[in-house]
């Protein structure tokens, strides 16, 4: 497993972000399909990504837009992460900037 590190912490409430990931997610987009299955392990609290880790699938490093609009298929930014070494490999980088 990968430790957190500075600006990565656990999520204090992680059923929170998950219910606005769900939010804002479009049926359309690709992530939707996974909406149950997803689960927040790591928040970046210099800004508003968060990692989930998907049942079974690796993990998704997502932006969370905190929008109250309605979904739409743009947003929210997110990039998946197949490996554990890959969830490393953004706090190590998000770590040596911060």
């Amino acid at each position: 497993m990968f430790q957190l590190k500075e600006p990565w912490n656990e999520p204090v409430n992680a059923k929170a972000l998950e219910i606005q990931l769900v939010r804002e997610l479009h049926p359309s987009r690709y992530l939707y399909k996974f909406k149950d299955q997803i689960r927040a392990i790591a928040k970046n609290e210099s800004n508003d990504d968060v990692i989930f880790e998907i049942k079974e699938m690796g993990f998704v490093l997502v932006h969370l837009t905190w929008s109250n609009n309605e979904p739409n298929d743009s947003y929210p930014k997110y990039k998946m992460l197949a490996k554990e070494c890959d969830v490393k490999s953004v706090i190590d980088n998000d770590s040596a900037f911060f």
